[in-house]
Parts: C-alpha cells; sequence; structure tokens
C-alpha cells in the first residue's frame, strides 16, 4: 500500500504528509515495543512534532494515550507518554501565538456554513453578523471558497468570532453536525475514484506535459525551469518514458474506497478477535488510520489529500487483523 501512486507523488512537492507519516511511524514504533519511560517520552515527543506539523496529529496523541491504558504500559510509562506529547505543544503554542496563520474558527465555521441558519440561536454582537440566509447554498465549501462569497472577516477577533458561533451552530444542531461530518466521513470508502470525487485530485497526478501540473504564471513563462541562481543546473525536464509510465499506473492503481473501509474493518475485529503483542499492532495502527481520516473532517471539509497520510497505517494494521481473524478461524475449523 506504500506504492499506491498518490502516496508517492506527493512526496516530491514541499507538503508536510511525508514528514508527518514518518514522525507518527517512529512514534508508533516506539510504544510497540512496551517502552521504558524514556521510550515512551520520546514517543510522545515524536506526536507532539506531527502535530506541529499537522493539527491532526492532535488525533494521534489521543489514540497512543488510549493504547497505553488498554495496553497497560503503566502508570509512569502512560505520564511520560503525556508529557512528552504535552509540554512541547504547550512551549510551541506560546512561541507562535500572534503569529500563525491557520486559526481553527475560520476552517470550523467553512464546516459548520451548510446548517448555519440562525433560526432558534440566541447570538449577538459579531456572531450574529456570521448567519447565513441560505445555509444549504454553501454545503461542503469550506472556508477558503466561503470566504469569496461572504464576508468573514480577517483577524484574530473575526477568527474568535467565527469560533465562537461556529460552535454555538454545532451546540444546537448536534445532529445536523454529525450527519455533515458522517457524509464527508462515508466518500473515503465509496467507490469514485480520486479524480471524479474532488478537482483538486488533479493536484496529485503524475504529469507527462508541463501544461497539465497547471502551473502559475512564473513557473510556465520559465517552462519549469528554476532561476539562474539555483545550484545544480537551469534545466528541467520530464522523463517522458517513466512519466507516462506511471500517468498510467495511478490511473488504475490506487487505494479504493472499499479496499480502506475493509482494511479498517479487518484490523478492528482483528484487534478484538485476537491476544496478544498481535492484537494490539492492529488496533493501534488502524485506530490511528481512523483519527487521520475522522479528524480532518470535524474540522473542514472533505478533500482527497486528508486520505493519504491515513493509507500506511490501514494497511498494515488490516494486513495484522486479518492475519488474527485467519489464525482464530484455522483454530476453531481444526477443533
Amino acid at each position: 500500500l506504500l506504492l499506491d501512486p498518490y502516496q508517492i507523488d506527493i512526496e516530491q512537492y514541499v507538503l508536510t504528509e511525508t514528514l508527518f507519516e514518518v514522525l507518527i511511524v517512529a512514534a508508533l514504533a516506539l510504544l510497540l515495543l512496551r517502552p521504558p519511560v524514556v521510550r515512551a517520552a520520546g514517543a510522545g515527543v515524536l506526536l507532539a512534532a506531527a502535530a506541529s506539523t499537522r493539527y491532526v496529529g492532535l488525533a494521534v496523541i489521543v489514540v497512543a494515550l488510549g493504547y497505553a491504558l488498554v495496553a497497560r504500559l503503566g502508570l509512569w510509562r502512560t505520564l511520560a507518554l503525556l508529557l512528552g506529547a504535552v509540554v512541547p505543544l504547550l512551549v510551541m503554542a506560546g512561541l507562535v501565538t500572534g503569529t500563525t496563520r491557520a486559526h481553527p474558527g475560520f476552517f470550523l465555521y467553512g464546516r459548520v456554513a451548510g446548517f448555519a441558519g440562525c433560526h432558534g440561536l440566541h447570538l449577538h454582537g459579531p456572531e450574529a453578523r456570521l448567519c447565513l440566509r441560505h445555509p444549504q447554498r454553501f454545503a461542503g465549501l469550506g472556508f477558503f471558497k466561503l470566504n469569496d462569497t461572504v464576508h468573514i472577516g480577517r483577524g484574530r477577533q473575526a477568527e474568535r468570532a467565527a469560533l465562537d458561533f461556529s460552535l454555538h451552530v454545532i451546540a444546537a444542531r448536534p445532529l445536523a453536525y454529525a450527519a455533515t461530518v458522517g457524509s464527508d466521513l462515508g466518500r473515503y470508502f465509496d467507490l469514485t475514484g480520486p479524480q471524479q470525487e474532488e478537482p483538486n485530485a488533479r493536484r496529485w497526478l503524475f504529469v507527462t506535459r508541463i501544461a497539465q501540473a497547471q502551473p502559475v504564471g512564473y513557473v510556465a513563462r520559465r517552462h519549469g525551469n528554476p532561476p539562474r541562481w539555483v545550484p545544480g543546473g537551469n534545466r528541467f525536464r520530464i522523463a517522458a518514458a517513466p512519466a507516462s509510465w506511471l500517468a498510467d499506473y495511478q490511473r488504475w492503481v490506487y487505494v479504493y474506497g472499499p479496499l480502506l473501509g475493509a482494511l479498517l474493518v479487518a484490523g478492528g475485529l482483528g484487534a478484538v478477535a485476537g491476544k496478544g503483542p498481535a492484537a494490539r499492532y492492529a488496533g493501534l495502527l488502524s485506530a490511528t488510520a481512523l483519527a487521520l481520516l475522522l479528524a480532518p473532517i470535524l474540522v473542514t471539509v472533505f478533500h482527497v489529500r486528508y486520505a493519504i497520510p491515513a493509507v500506511p497505517f490501514a494497511g498494515c494494521g488490516g494486513t495484522a487483523g486479518a492475519v488474527l481473524l485467519w489464525r482464530r478461524f484455522r483454530r476453531r475449523a481444526d477443533a
């Protein structure tokens, strides 16, 4: 499953997925070794680094703490894991206060926009201005597209108002929120291919020509060639033969939605039905994959890209779970 072309293609971009996955793999490897206190703290630090790389890493910290309790790692190991994860995040939060541009209030507002009518809500001040007359028109748009049509404002005050408004809407309409999140969660597992699921998925395709990558004007004018001051040569070219093979391969080979769902089910059932380290392995990796799928759509709208970091964990956890189920079936058949 690590050979999923989307997994490979995204490595060539200056994006967070590759580093994010490496940090989580390293942290879970330490946890699965039934670590001493120092290793448990190291796993926590690695998870804190992952959470600072992509915010959905916070969900993996919760999964890791749950694993520590289920696997009975003990008080000191669990405490070391918790402090290793929380202390670096608190320090980083203090360092970046007022400098970060990624505020959760705006993204959450885009998440609830599809049911953000204000009938029955008691709002005042800046929050009242965020009500939408026809919220169904904004379902699934997300913050960036929504900001083009609705005046949300900028700055910390606007972000705070958007966050408070969104939390009020969720508290007043929990079923609508659950249905919206559940609908997006189901999109990970349907038969629709990435290109049909979302237009943005075109960004993660192997290309045979520069134009297919939809480059910005500067890159298009230079035909992909880097500036002269970049070391290592000033000519850029696409190797036609391997690029064409990869593009054809990616058209048909990827982690299909039903396969992803089957892997998660196999991992969960294997963790429940099995015993020993293998069951804990299947449970931890499958829970990590599910957390990586669920966490983004709790805060923002569905994107194909959100499934990419979950693939290796779902693959390994599902395979372990399937082996455990097969062994149990064989034992019962023998009996």
